[in-house]
């Protein structure tokens, strides 16, 4: 069996309650997204893109739950949705990547009125070592733990599989109660992987809803109490070795 070999779920549930009055606000509002002009919308050509379905889901919930300030890692086709949803002074988002040049492209296209609604923060790619596990993360990512703290919804898309973990537990430790978490990609295993290992005693201030449904996959968290603070687990050689493969590949991609 090759090292890297995995099944198409992970062997260990997610440790997330369920909440069945939230689950059924998830869902309604899924449903209600798919009838409006963002869904029947074109999608982006670049195929890592958000497809409509899961941006106009974004925007509904924008609006059913009305927040304030927006915290986004990884720019893109959402930072346009948060952008114009935030205007007129609704609100304010953070968004923060590692591509400069992706940056300025999104600024360029972006109306002024949604511009001005938007602060960019760049943060470059850069190895950091949490035991004995290796992450090609944000650099600095502990000092986003202002604007989490601040944030009444996050969204989660960044950066590539070989440091998202590093970022989730920044979110997980110090989200407010309250707060909405929508992560993308739940459909592949890397997310639901490093979802199924987050500690209980961290995992019990959440309740988590999931969308398979939609093109990549979503989760979405609430955080609804208080918990004790995890840092990443080493897990085991294999989950070791792994995390060593994920950062060099996408060092060489990114």
């Amino acid at each position: 069996m090759p090292l890297f070999h995995h099944p198409r779920q992970p062997s260990t549930a997610l440790p997330f309650a369920r909440d069945e009055s939230f689950t059924t606000f998830v869902a309604d509002t899924y449903v209600q997204a798919q009838g409006s002009a963002k869904a029947l919308g074109a999608p982006s050509a670049n195929p890592y893109a958000l497809r409509p379905d899961a941006l106009s889901f974004l925007h509904e919930l924008l609006s059913a739950i009305r927040p304030r300030r927006v915290v986004e890692f990884g720019s893109g086709e959402s930072t346009r949705v948060f952008a114009e949803w935030c205007e007129s002074g609704r609100g304010s988002v953070i968004s923060i990547e590692n591509d400069l040049r992706w940056i300025k492209v999104l600024e360029d296209s972006l109306a002024p009125e949604a511009r001005r609604s938007v602060t960019f923060v760049h943060a470059p790619l850069a190895l950091s070592i949490r035991g004995l596990r290796v992450f090609l993360t944000f650099r600095g990512v502990g000092s986003f733990m202002p604007y989490i703290r601040d944030a009444a919804f996050i969204f989660l898309d960044g950066p590539q599989a070989s440091g998202r973990e590093a970022v989730l537990y920044e979110v997980l430790n110090h989200a407010s109660v309250g707060a909405t978490i929508v992560l993308d990609d739940f459909n592949l295993y890397f997310l639901r992987d490093m979802l199924a290992h987050v500690p209980r005693d961290l995992a019990a201030g959440f309740v988590g809803s999931a969308i398979e449904g939609n093109s990549h996959g979503l989760y979405v968290l609430r955080c609804v109490a208080e918990r004790a603070h995890a840092d990443i687990p080493a897990i085991g050689a294999v989950e070791i070795l792994q995390s060593c493969w994920r950062s060099l590949r996408d060092f060489v991609t990114y």
